[in-house]
């Protein structure tokens, strides 16, 4: 029976918070489909990610989708849930989507009364001051995601859903280790704490783990506390199987966040094939075939060894699309489905959970075995089914990483990054 059970509403999310588990030496399954999940066979999990891709979902959808997962949880997991399970609530960083509606109607469903919430990410520099989240320090509605926020206050967004909701300062999480826990234990109803560092993720895991709440809320910094990891050459991950990365690489970046149009522009200016999707990306006056004869050359025609012979495809230079964000991301799915038929690259990288899911879709894949973190936010993972089972997956969120990230990545899959499952 898994030890931990994740629902997350975005694909990215989902991965890089399953890595927590891989890092700590458990088999991480990461379920992209949950309503065809019984398909699914993974007995040696320990750690399952239902991903319900409801971000961008209506609300009343949202919190339907989070619910209905609870129906397809291990015995002894459903309510009343039996210890030692626990059950993580995986929400953005940044708080976009529906994090108050769906971790209520995952707390009714599964019939318990009280949840930690901690969003911070140190990681990937964001934190949370006063029930307040920052992003490289400044507060949400002076970054790129406040278009997409209604808040970046904890207590604005948690609070109005039939939950008390308690706060915890940064000086409260500092103090007193068994206080901690003894505070928390006398709360009924949510509790939204404080995070600046990773320090303070892992006094709050162990003071949860310590007083027995059972639903925790928040990014993959606080999965990852909640995980220990396993120091480097002691870890086992109950194989031996050796994964070896080559190239060619292609990389679907559907994510129009400026660090991913930095980390693209870096690679291009490094010598990677890059490829901007038309205007008429996804209309009838647009040529699927054509596109793919000419990035097929790309990749079919270059020098193994070089950078030519890696290719980002992205709609980064695309304008709002009539059509909506959610046809423009399956139209790139069906693009990178025809894209790997053709030239069977040796990794794709997939920026942005809603293309992610497209292009996994259009690959007829249900399922994501992970097997690595290559940098925070970033997962490896192979398809577990489907016809391309096997197929090395990178996932990275869209405002993830410096500006050399993507080219980072290329270079290691370029010297044929290999390494052992069990000595990582």
């Amino acid at each position: 029976m898994p030890k931990l059970s994740v629902i997350a509403d975005d694909l990215t999310g989902a991965c890089d918070t399953g890595c927590a588990g891989v890092l700590a030496g458990l088999r991480t399954m990461v379920i992209l489909d949950v309503q065809r999940s019984q398909n699914v066979d993974a007995p040696w999990a320990d750690v399952i990610v239902y991903n319900t891709d409801s971000r961008y979902l209506p609300v009343d959808q949202a919190a339907r989708a989070v619910a209905g997962v609870v129906a397809n949880l291990p015995k002894g997991m459903q309510r009343p849930i039996s210890p030692p399970h626990l059950v993580y609530k995986k929400i953005d960083s940044t708080l976009r989507g529906h994090p108050g509606e769906e971790l209520a109607a995952l707390m009714r469903a599964l019939g318990v009364t009280c949840a930690l919430i901690v969003p911070a990410f140190p990681a990937q520099r964001r934190t949370t001051i006063d029930g307040q989240v920052l992003v490289n320090g400044h507060p949400l509605a002076q970054t790129p995601f406040a278009s997409e926020v209604a808040s970046g206050d904890l207590r604005s967004l948690f609070g109005g859903h039939g939950y008390p909701v308690h706060a915890i300062s940064l000086e409260d999480v500092r103090g007193d280790k068994d206080g901690l826990a003894q505070h928390m234990a006398e709360q009924d109803g949510i509790i939204i704490a404080d995070a600046e560092f990773d320090d303070d993720l892992q006094l709050l895991a162990t003071a949860a783990q310590a007083c027995g709440i059972q639903v925790l809320c928040g990014s993959a910094g606080l999965a990852h506390s909640l995980l220990a990891p396993v120091p480097k050459g002691c870890k086992a991950l109950h194989s031996s199987e050796a994964y070896r990365l080559g190239g060619p690489l292609l990389m679907i970046a559907g994510s129009r966040h400026p660090a991913t149009l930095r980390q693209i522009e870096v690679a291009r200016a490094r010598g990677v094939a890059v490829m901007d999707v038309p205007p008429e990306f996804g209309q009838t006056s647009w040529s699927r075939s054509s596109f793919l004869k000419e990035s097929g050359a790309r990749l079919d025609d270059s020098d193994p060894g070089r950078n030519e012979s890696h290719l980002i495809i992205t709609t980064a230079r695309l304008d709002d699309s009539p059509l909506g964000k959610h046809v423009i991301a399956q139209h790139l799915g069906l693009l990178a489905a025809d894209a790997v038929e053709r030239t069977a690259p040796g990794v794709i990288l997939l920026t942005g959970g809603d293309v992610a899911t497209a292009v996994c879709t259009a690959l007829n894949a249900h399922a994501i075995e992970l097997l690595d973190e290559l940098h925070p936010g970033i997962a490896l993972g192979r398809l577990a089914d489907g016809p391309h089972v096997g197929l090395h997956v990178i996932t990275k969120a869209g405002g993830f990483g410096d500006d050399e990230t993507l080219w980072q990545l290329v270079k290691k899959i370029g010297s044929q990054m290999s390494c052992l499952v069990s000595d990582l």
